[in-house]
Formats: structure tokens, sequence, C-alpha cells
């Protein structure tokens, strides 16, 4: 067995036809079903169905086809990691974040990269963190700042920062001469929030469930924006850090005020996928990340953020 063998393979099952797959992998058919052959000789197992209308992939013929993209796919990786290992640096890194941490991260993150990382080449998605835990997992992110996500098998996860969240609203909303709310309140109050997926929501209902109430979710809204959008009309609430609504606080668009008995904390992460070690230009990446956000927080330019306790 041999990795032209499995490249084959691959080709065979992804195309459904030995024809197809010939002409995909420019090789002549008897020659592809020689090697298909080889294989099975060699495992003594049938890989394929034939048939008139073309192949279909039998039950160990699957597992030889998941095995063989890992296997092309690590050897994908270690080429790219050879070769930037001996370009020191160098490299491609995508790093995804939500619009909260984009806020205060993003153009020290890329002042840092251009001044001591000059050869690494950056690309910042911004989006809600369930939608950049999925693609950290599927592989299309290489890094991602996330808010508090649940325990991954196939993720490591390193905690970053602590916020405290505060209740935000209109300026002339019915709590608006309070200045703190107790979390029990939130229970008497339509609420906007992400859906279930993303971690604000998912550390607001888990905080509920622990004080045994029930939060009154009116929307979900799967983007921060649309939601100060949305209190600015009045008559709801929602859930949101104080760097999340700073400007619109200052600009006296937007109330709020801390949350206490218990205080709703939010942890932000640092994650990447475990299952291969980590390309040297990811590596560097993560660790100015965690410099990065250790200055911010210590000029003052993150305000109510402190670095996570335990790291």
């Amino acid at each position: 067995m041999d990795i032209r063998q499995l490249k084959y393979f691959i080709g065979i099952v992804e195309c459904g036809s030995l024809s197809k797959a010939a002409e995909h992998l420019r090789i002549a058919q008897p020659s592809l079903s020689q090697h298909v052959l080889n294989l099975e000789a060699e495992l003594d197992v049938q890989l394929l169905n034939r048939s008139s209308r073309g192949v279909s992939v039998t039950e160990a013929g699957e597992r030889l086809f998941e095995h063989a993209k890992n296997i092309l796919a690590t050897i994908e990786f270690i080429k790219r990691d050879v070769q930037e290992t001996a370009k020191g640096f160098a490299g491609s890194v995508v790093l995804g974040m939500p619009e909260k941490y984009a806020t205060v991260l993003m153009v020290p993150i890329v002042e840092w990269v251009e001044r001591r990382l000059p050869n690494i080449n950056l690309r910042i998605i911004e989006n809600m963190s369930g939608n950049l835990l999925e693609w950290l997992l599927e592989g299309k992110v290489d890094l991602a700042i996330l808010i508090q996500v649940q325990r991954d098998p196939e993720l490591t996860i390193e905690p970053l920062v602590s916020e405290p969240l505060f209740l935000v609203g209109s300026p002339d909303n019915a709590l608006a001469s309070q200045s703190e709310i107790a979390f029990r309140q939130l229970a008497e109050l339509p609420l906007i929030l992400p859906s279930n997926e993303h971690g604000l929501r998912i550390l607001a209902e888990e905080m509920a469930a622990s004080q045994n109430i029930q939060l009154t979710v009116k929307s979900e809204v799967d983007s921060i924006p649309a939601i100060k959008s949305l209190l600015r009309l009045g008559g709801n609430y929602s859930l949101l850090s104080e760097t999340s609504c700073l400007r619109e606080r200052k600009a006296g668009d937007l109330w709020a005020a801390p949350i206490v008995n218990p205080p709703l904390t939010q942890t932000g992460v640092l994650a990447y996928g475990n299952r291969k070690p980590l390309r040297m230009p990811v590596k560097h990446l993560r660790d100015l990340i965690f410099a990065v956000v250790d200055a911010t927080i210590a000029g003052g330019t993150w305000p109510g953020a402190t670095p996570y306790q335990s790291r």
C-alpha cells in the first residue's frame, strides 16, 4: 500500500465510477483497476462493489476511504509545516473573533504581527462565537478567540480573559435609575439574546438554571450590532460586556448596569484544533495573542477585563 494507491482509491470513491476517476486522475482505466485489485489483495477484503452503473464503496472500503483522507491530510500538513519551519516565522494564519473582542483586540493584534511577525500573512474573520467554533472544527479557521465554549475533545481551549456582564437597555427604560441589577430580576424582563449555540446564551441559561429561574427570551438575534440597534428602540433588554456597548453608553444611546447576586462573568478563550501539532506560524500567533491581551488590559484600553485567573 502506498500514497499513490490511496490517492487513486479516494478519486474512485469520490467520482463513483472507474472511468470518471481514470479521466480525473489522468490514468488508464485498466491500470487504475489493477491498483484497486492490488489493494484488495493486500488487505484481503473487498473495497468496491462493481456494477454496470459504476462502483459503490463497501463498509471496509468506507473505512479505508476515511483513513486515506486523514493520511493525505497529515502528509500535506507535514509538508507545509516543514516548509514554514524552514522559513522561520513565515506562513498564513486565519484568526476568528467575535465583534466584542475585535473592538479592542483587532488593531493591536495586527500592529503587533506587523512589528514582530512580519512574515506571517494574517487573515482575521469577525463573526459570532458559535459560527467560529464550527469553522474551527472544520479547519477553516486556525485560531479563534471565543466566548466561553463547552469543552470539545478535538479542541484545545485556553482561558484568556474574564469580563463582567451588564444588563443593557434603552436610556429611558424602567430600570434606568438602578445602578446594579440582581440576577433574579432577569426572569421578569423581555430579553434579546443570541441563539442556543452561542457562548453568551449558554452562559446565561446555565446561570438561570443554577438559580432556579427561567429567562424570557423574546427574540433570538445572532448579531451584536443588530441587538444593540433593537435595544435602542426600547422595551427589551440584553446581556453585554462593558466593551460591547461602551461607545453607545458614552453617546447616551444605551443604558447598562452590572449584574450582581450573583455576578455574571463571561470568559473569553483561545481555541485551536488538537488533532495535529500547531504549525509554527499558528504557534507564534497564539503566544502573541496572550501578550497582546495582557498589554491591552494593563494599558487600560479594555474596561472591566482581567486576565483569566488560572493563567
